[in-house]
């Protein structure tokens, strides 16, 4: 029996045997279930999209459901923020950190997208690239996570839930260049 599964490291997808596949926890192998792949002489961990039959030449569609890592899983020093978005285990956990939502938004963006390539970005498009929507929803999940944990309900979780945009919009600025010179000054 063959298995389709996708590596949780490198995301490639590939039609294993089944005897190449270590279940985690034991148990049976079934669908959905993460484990381990014999791939290159070592096991990785991965995730088995589908079981197939006696040969690998069953053909997986188009329609098949993508599987994606539990959210918060760390994966060597990555975690999962959803959507197979991936971030620096230690920034992730720095930005935990933040007390203040536009604080905590901003570092977000910044573990995310990087300094550099947030500069060169716009909220929503215009005269520069708008920022990645995958990643800007992935964002505002955890955002609303966020001010879930810190206790804000009802409007005060509304508000500062529609400011999300505006607290990008101010880091995107901050690191932007200067647009305008200093003047100098002289007593002439």
């Amino acid at each position: 029996m063959f298995a389709h599964v996708k590596f949780t490291k490198d995301h490639q997808l590939k039609i294993v045997d089944v005897k190449e596949i270590e279940v985690l926890n034991g148990g049976d192998i079934k669908e959905k279930q993460i484990c381990r792949v014999l791939k290159n002489g070592e096991y990785e961990k991965a995730i088995i999209l589908r079981l197939g039959g006696e040969n690998a030449s069953f053909i997986t569609s188009k329609n098949d459901v993508q599987i994606e890592p539990p959210l918060f899983e760390q994966v060597d020093d990555k975690i999962h923020l959803g959507s197979n978005v991936y971030v620096n285990a230690q920034a992730w956990h720095k930005v935990q950190l933040e007390k203040d939502p536009s604080k905590w938004v901003k570092s977000l963006a910044v573990v995310i997208w990087g300094s550099e390539e947030l500069a060169k970005r716009s909220v929503k498009g215009g005269s520069r690239p708008p920022l990645t929507p995958l990643k800007l929803r992935v964002m505002k999940d955890r955002y609303e996570e966020f001010l879930e944990k810190r206790g804000y309900a009802g409007e005060a979780k509304s508000t500062f839930a529609s400011r999300m945009n505006s607290f990008l919009g101010g880091k995107i600025s901050d690191l932007q260049p200067h647009r305008f010179k200093k003047r100098s000054l002289s007593n002439n």
